[in-house]
């Protein structure tokens, strides 16, 4: 990460900063913005100068407890639906570096004591503000990331007469009734999707 010019949407650094409620609600935005970004995890991590990106390490104790509980206890209690977030430690020289890693949301947004946060460049905001990024959310979750293979094509009348042709050359048969499903050749909706190397077919 530190290969980037600035913090994305996905990863956020920090130095000594710890509040406990404030964890809680970057572990939402970021698991939210890995979910939007088509990615399968998030970070949080202290230790490195926001700015310079130089490691400097960091004091944090997230083994502490927090209003009678294990602070870890209090984080996933609030954090729903469940995601398994995990704090590391990792010396660069004699720094002390703390990764928080979070899985991207699955589903549904991952919400930090009944709020929705997302990202906005590197800043955290409650997602019910911005109307139009919470439905790319809810889009990224319920369809994926748009991409060339999940968006259907405006072509859908396919003879597939080539995709026979290869086969049968190598001695398989392939069944009218089933080929398309076996082959995977259809999106969730049961459409062609956008790229097909057979749509020309």
């Amino acid at each position: 990460m530190l290969q980037y010019d600035s913090e994305e949407e996905w990863f956020e650094y920090k130095e000594n900063w710890f509040d406990a409620h404030g964890i809680g609600e970057y572990i939402s935005a970021l698991s939210n913005a890995a979910a939007i970004r088509g990615l399968e995890y998030a970070y949080m991590i202290w230790g490195i100068e926001d700015k310079t990106k130089k490691i400097v390490g960091t004091s944090i104790n997230y083994q502490l407890d927090y209003k009678g509980e294990p602070y870890q206890h209090y984080l996933a209690r609030l954090i729903s639906p469940s995601v398994f977030f995990s704090f590391n430690e990792v010396y660069i020289g004699e720094k002390r570096v703390v990764i928080l890693e979070i899985p991207a949301a699955k589903s549904v947004p991952t919400s930090f004591d009944g709020v929705r946060y997302i990202r906005i460049g590197s800043s955290k905001e409650n997602v019910s503000r911005y109307p139009t990024r919470e439905v790319a959310l809810f889009s990224a979750l319920n369809s994926g990331i748009p991409s060339l293979i999940n968006q259907e094509s405006q072509y859908q009348e396919l003879t597939f007469l080539r995709l026979f042709t290869y086969y049968a050359g190598r001695g398989i048969s392939l069944k009218e009734e089933t080929f398309k499903k076996n082959l995977h050749l259809l999106t969730k909706s049961g459409k062609y999707p956008f790229i097909s190397k057979y749509e020309k077919e």
